[in-house]
């Protein structure tokens, strides 16, 4: 039998884990629930520099739109907690201010929710996947267009 012991990375942020240093590393630095995070979508997407970072709305602006979630949360009598549905309404509302802030960028809206609490599923006018993917549409075919004009 071999044993081996091997180094175990993880997020500080989001406890994801591997066994790379480097991946966990560059990981951090765009996981949604870091409150410094550089969004990677935003530097791909619009590539807009301003005074030596790049340009992505500040964190603080868009929590501060979202609503508490801890005014939705009720508990059953086995002291199971669920959120209540209007916290569903109440981010639902919030949602085109937040997209006003955040560009439309999925990776930025899903951080905000993530950071204040909000289970994603519960803004249920936001489908990070669809939307991820009509970025990577738009972008493919932008490339195309500049690769082969003819």
């Amino acid at each position: 039998m071999i044993t081996k012991k091997v180094n175990r990375y993880y997020c500080e942020f989001c406890k994801k884990a591997n066994c790379s240093a480097s991946s966990i590393s560059n990981h951090e630095k765009s996981c949604t629930l870091n409150p410094n995070r550089v969004c990677r979508v935003c530097k791909m997407d619009r590539g807009e520099w301003e005074k030596g970072e790049w340009k992505q709305p500040k964190i603080s602006k868009l929590l501060a739109v979202l609503p508490d979630p801890v005014l939705f949360k009720t508990t059953n009598d086995q002291g199971d907690s669920t959120y209540h549905s209007g916290l569903t309404l109440a981010v639902n509302v919030a949602l085109p201010e937040l997209r006003k802030l955040t560009s439309n960028c999925p990776a930025c809206i899903m951080s905000a929710l993530r950071q204040k609490g909000i289970p994603v599923p519960m803004a249920t006018d936001f489908d990070f996947s669809s939307e991820m993917k009509s970025i990577w549409a738009e972008i493919n075919f932008t490339n195309d267009i500049n690769e082969n004009p003819w």
